[in-house]
């Protein structure tokens, strides 16, 4: 695999990016129950991994560079001259350390356009206080109802309210926590007529050490083609999401799409 890194030429002053080959590497013995970081940065010329500990919500220092073997502080976002590339957390002696990988990426943004049916994955990673999602279909299937949804898995209840023109009063869903077992998630389509187009926008709100996230919608919904607003909906959604299944970090949040037609994904982590 290759790593494209900064490398310091004058310290404090002057600096250059390279790309390296990385090699094989192991780490020291690491203490149990704690709480690390796989670093990577370039000393001596030489691309070097690390682990420091540390906690997520550690500062960059003013180096920029984190401390080879470094007893605190080594939870700090990839600066341009140290990469983080893992949070790993160890457990009893004996145990398998939890290994999450974090997401390098100039941009942290992620967009995608998906037609028919299938799964994509929003990416996520440790390093991700909040994030950002607009899903929208302006262009309807011709005879079929789109949907759009996060998978179950993981999610541990939600509910919604709802505005239309032809009801007096707000629709809801009061019950989406009472069955652990098949727990509603935060809504992104709730269209359910033919020619239906929606769009959504979603907030979501990440404490890593804790496996969990608070997500909020919003919905504009409306039957293409219609004359009158009988059809249209504002939907507010919410829900809460559990972590703890590893391929949220490694493979991402997973989100079904059915009879899609230039359905637009645009996904932000923020950091």
């Amino acid at each position: 695999t290759y790593i494209s890194l900064g490398q310091e030429v004058l310290s404090g002053r002057l600096g250059r990016t390279r790309t390296y080959l990385t090699a094989n590497w192991s780490s020291a013995d690491l203490l149990p129950s704690s709480s690390y970081f796989l670093r990577a940065q370039v000393i001596g010329g030489v691309l070097t991994f690390y682990m420091q500990r540390g906690s997520l919500y550690d500062l960059p220092p003013e180096s920029l560079k984190g401390t080879v073997n470094g007893a605190s502080g080594g939870g700090f976002a990839s600066t341009p001259l140290d990469m983080c590339l893992a949070w790993v957390m160890t457990g009893t002696p004996g145990s398998a350390p939890t290994v999450r990988a974090i997401y390098n990426r100039a941009q942290l943004t992620w967009t995608q356009t998906v037609n028919g049916t299938g799964v994509v994955y929003l990416p996520l990673d440790p390093h991700a206080r909040a994030a950002r999602l607009v899903a929208g279909n302006p262009t309807p299937a011709p005879n079929a109802v789109t949907s759009l949804a996060f998978v179950q898995t993981g999610w541990l209840g939600g509910n919604y309210s709802y505005l239309s023109p032809v009801a007096t009063t707000p629709g809801n869903n009061a019950v989406g926590w009472a069955t652990p077992s098949s727990p509603y998630m935060c809504v992104l389509f709730s269209s359910n007529v033919v020619n239906d187009v929606s769009v959504s926008t979603v907030t979501a709100s990440f404490d890593h050490t804790q496996s969990r996230s608070l997500w909020q919608s919003y919905q504009a919904e409306h039957t293409l083609g219609a004359t009158i607003a009988d059809s249209d909906e504002l939907l507010l959604s919410m829900g809460i999401k559990g972590h703890q299944a590893l391929t949220d970090y490694s493979v991402g949040i997973g989100v079904n799409f059915t009879n899609a037609v230039n359905v637009h994904l645009s996904w932000e982590i923020i950091r």
